[in-house]
């Protein structure tokens, strides 16, 4: 028996929703939220690099590690990444999802609302 049945179309929205019980779960929203200002495919490299390397990843380290990832991507701007992290304006994005997220209810990932 499936799990999703097609019925119509379904669409599928990805939005910032770190939870507390990872540590560098939120410093890595910040920061996927600053790569994604400059396009989604920064977002998505950044997205499979954090899935990838999670086993790496420390609460100190976050930031400075996708920071070097990006770095690699081309075209991406590294001085726009780095004002965007000085300034928390990736922050605000993430901030505006939690709060969404738990105006309707989620509590977890990955949600079916």
């Amino acid at each position: 028996m499936p799990l999703l049945r097609a019925v119509g179309k379904v669409r599928v929205v990805f939005r910032y929703f770190p939870l507390s019980i990872h540590p560098w779960a939120r410093g890595a929203a910040d920061a996927a939220s600053c790569a994604q200002e400059q396009g989604d495919r920064y977002f998505w490299s950044l997205h499979d690099y954090l899935f990838e390397h999670q086993k790496e990843i420390t609460v100190e380290r976050v930031q400075r590690r996708l920071l070097g990832q990006a770095t690699g991507v081309p075209g991406f701007d590294t001085k726009k990444f780095e004002s965007c992290l000085d300034t928390k304006a990736g922050a605000a994005r993430v901030d505006a999802d939690l709060a969404f997220g738990k105006e309707i209810g989620v509590n977890g990932t990955v949600t079916d609302l």
